[in-house]
């Protein structure tokens, strides 16, 4: 007749990990490979026909300023200037807007706003990052905490914001975390994803 059906075996859990994506969490002392490519970069040429085209280099993180920003270290570029990456999906309208930003702003770069370096390529990471120079201060924020306001502090600030203007750039963002304060005292407007 019929035969009963062999016991089931019990299946053992999987042990494979699920895949991470590659550039998911960045650490100090991490390494990462950028570069751009012109492959990639038809749609960030609309925006600005300027941009320079920089070769492969490796960057070592060296502070995550949050989690669409690290500040890292070029390891074997030729100046070894100190660069923010700042980390946008590929069809990011603020992104674009950063990017005409600068443009607008080039004449005060490194001034009044960090200077713009370029648009990177970033492996393992769907998207564009901008390469800033970082600025060596703290937020208006942190200022705040162990220095008063003073007059001459609101007169910088206000005076580099006239002069965004006057290149034709509404920040539309202007606060504390987007005002960084130098060792010499002067000011310097950061931040411009959502700028017209």
């Amino acid at each position: 007749m019929f035969s009963p059906p062999p016991p089931r075996q019990p299946v053992a859990p999987s042990r494979k990990q699920p895949k991470h994506q590659a550039a998911q969490r960045t650490q100090k002392g991490d390494t990462i490979v950028v570069s751009t490519s012109t492959d990639h970069g038809g749609l960030l040429k609309t925006a600005d026909k300027t941009l320079k085209i920089y070769r492969r280099i490796r960057v070592e993180v060296d502070e995550v300023i949050s989690e669409n920003v690290v500040k890292g270290i070029p390891l074997d570029s030729i100046d070894l200037r100190t660069i923010v990456l700042k980390f946008f999906p590929a069809d990011s309208a603020r992104m674009l807007s950063e990017i005409l930003a600068y443009k607008a702003l080039q004449r005060i770069q490194g001034l009044v706003v960090p200077e713009f370096i370029g648009v990177f390529v970033i492996e393992g990471f769907k998207g564009y990052a901008l390469g800033l120079s970082a600025v060596d201060g703290v937020t208006l924020s942190e200022y705040f905490e162990t220095n008063a306001p003073t007059m001459e502090l609101f007169r910088s600030v206000l005076s580099q914001i006239r002069a965004i203007h006057n290149c034709g750039v509404a920040h539309l963002d202007v606060r504390e975390e987007n005002i960084l304060i130098k060792r010499d005292q002067s000011t310097v407007v950061i931040d411009f994803d959502f700028s017209l």
